[in-house]
């Protein structure tokens, strides 16, 4: 989850915080066991991230291409928002139907020559994700505010970095968001990027308690989950009180500390290992368990196995 590896590389965050040890052990054990051992989490380049980010800071589409040294690809990202504006109109039953394998539109060669630096430098080595951060910019944060019903020439579109409390601790852990407002109608809307659609609970139950930095709420800020993926937005569905959530929360930052720490989700190949950014301390190139993850009874672990691979 990109919000909850932020959050680790924030420098107002201390290591060891039992909240935010908490929730990366409710993510993954192996995780909290390498962040709690001194590794920092090596990110990749996700587009949806980085789309919203621009966006949020009031630049435009081509403006970001120019600066990438992208401005010869202007007609080509043209072509390709008009190709899926016509495809949306032949599917309107299917929700972002560009994502699927028989949508035609494509970045041809001619257009990729000599364009290679800067996609590797600006948008991970990868052509997909400058159509990943082109269908982000366009279309899938207009689908989430088509289904928050909200005006896009008067709703304002922003990062926010929340305080989460915890039980105890007189230090909050910062986490970063986004949100949408409605001045006139003193509405706001507070959205959490998950796995796909999926946000883990620990982490609805904590942010619904959440305030943001620098201002207060206009009101009590309306709760959503969002997929960067396929452009999906729901009401987050929080099954844990707070008083509940605050109590795993300290019993799951306790066993963060002793452990054990196993990489389940890398023992079921599940899908989040492909964006953690400890994935190289868990996984070798062929994608086999390494040494160290598997003697995850113990926390001690030397600085060379900690950068191994990274």
């Amino acid at each position: 989850m990109r919000s909850l590896f932020l959050a680790l590389l924030d420098r107002e965050n201390p290591r060891g915080h039992p909240l935010l040890a908490a929730l990366l052990y409710a993510w993954c054990p192996a995780a909290a066991r390498w962040w709690l051992a001194g590794a920092d989490p090596v990110l990749a380049y996700d587009p949806v991230w980085s789309a919203l980010t621009d966006r949020a800071q009031g630049l435009t589409l081509f403006d970001v291409l120019k600066s990438h040294g992208l401005e010869n690809l202007k007609d080509a990202v043209k072509t390709y928002i008009a190709e899926v504006e016509v495809f949306r109109r032949l599917h309107p039953a299917l929700t972002a139907p560009e994502t699927l394998p028989f949508f035609p539109g494509r970045l041809t060669p001619e257009n990729q020559f000599n364009l290679t630096d800067p996609v590797r430098t600006k948008f991970g080595g990868d052509w997909k994700n400058l159509f990943r951060y082109v269908r982000t910019w366009v279309f899938t944060l207009e689908d989430w505010q088509r289904k928050l019903e909200v005006d896009a020439g008067s709703v304002i579109f922003e990062a926010v970095r929340l305080a989460l409390p915890a039980r105890a601790m007189r230090k909050n852990i910062y986490l970063p968001a986004w949100r949408w407002r409605e001045k006139e109608k003193d509405r706001e809307a507070l959205g959490l990027l998950g796995d796909g659609e999926h946000v883990d609970q620990l982490l609805l139950s904590v942010v619904r308690s959440a305030s943001p930095v620098g201002a207060a709420w206009l009101d009590t800020p309306e709760m959503y989950t969002l997929d960067g993926a396929r452009g999906l937005l729901d009401i987050a569905d929080v099954r844990l009180g707070k008083d509940a959530g605050q109590d795993l929360a300290t019993r799951l930052g306790k066993l963060a500390e002793t452990g054990p720490w196993p990489p389940l989700p890398a023992l079921r190949r599940a899908p989040q290992c492909n964006d953690c950014g400890f994935r190289a301390l868990c996984l070798n190139g062929s994608g086999r368990l390494t040494p160290q993850a598997l003697a995850f009874e113990t926390l001690a672990v030397s600085s060379t196995q900690i950068t191994l691979e990274i």
